[in-house]
């Protein structure tokens, strides 16, 4: 498997009913899979024309079908997870894709770009749609993408999709918050400290949102529409790992330790 710059892997496996669901996108041969979790055994396999990308994939259910939707470049795209047939697929992706889909009030958030690439999308799906829901040149909306920007999109972080909102964070350290249904901005852009670089994705805990920078600083970040800094922890190691939040804990895992913090 080539992987562009050398940079490895990053897409997760994924649980679906007996299966393991693996993403597989390469500078080669990519596609998509579906393993017996106990013989591992193949179960369905689907070609992908792709390139690298590093996201997970994100299980939505609506009704009695599960869609297993997918980050990519040349195409954003939603599989039937029990048998692995396309459903939909969405043009748009930026030409580096590493963020991982999220989802809340019916709608799937996928986006991707770096601060030096011109496309930076980010594209609300209505994932039960079928066929492509790419919108026409000039417009931002189809039946099946609910509402989309060019611009805005983050780089390694994944968004944060929590009730009325996506909290969107950049990796040089700012965070922006649209109305998960409408795209319409919230709050713009608002700096966490000086110079911070951002690669974990952030998490919500305890009606707050906790966003690890690389050197250290854990920023606590109001829940809602309002912009405000709760408090600003700071562990003296290098973070790029994504927070976990489990058991009233937070787990951070930095470059020579694992911490564990809680009351």
């Amino acid at each position: 498997m080539r992987r562009r710059a050398g940079w490895g892997t990053g897409s997760s496996p994924i649980l679906f009913r007996n299966t393991v669901i693996v993403n597989c996108d390469s500078d080669g041969d990519s596609y998509i899979t579906a393993l017996d979790k106990t013989t591992g055994d193949l179960v369905w396999r689907t070609a992908r024309d792709e390139g690298a990308s590093w996201g997970t994939p994100f299980l939505f259910e609506a009704g009695d079908r599960t869609t297993v939707v997918t980050n990519a470049t040349r195409r954003m795209r939603g599989y039937d997870a029990a048998t692995g047939k396309l459903l939909w697929e969405c043009a748009g992706g930026s030409m580096i894709s590493v963020p991982s889909p999220v989802a809340t009030h019916g709608l799937v958030f996928l986006s991707s770009g770096h601060n030096l690439i011109p496309q930076r999308p980010i594209v609300a799906v209505r994932p039960e749609d079928m066929g492509d829901i790419t919108p026409p040149r000039g417009q931002s909306q189809t039946q099946g993408v609910a509402w989309s920007h060019r611009e805005g999109g983050p780089y390694v972080t994944s968004p944060l999709a929590l009730d009325e909102y996506l909290y969107v964070p950049s990796d040089n350290g700012s965070l922006t918050c649209y109305e998960a249904r409408t795209g319409k901005v919230v709050y713009g852009e608002q700096k966490l400290g000086g110079r911070n670089t951002v690669t974990a994705s952030p998490v919500a805990g305890d009606g707050k949102i906790y966003v690890q920078t690389e050197d250290g600083e854990c920023y606590v970040i109001k829940l809602g529409p309002e912009f405000e800094i709760l408090a600003v922890n700071k562990l003296y190691e290098v973070f790029c790992a994504s927070p976990a939040v489990s058991a009233g804990r937070i787990f951070l895992h930095g470059r020579k330790h694992l911490y564990c913090i809680g009351k």
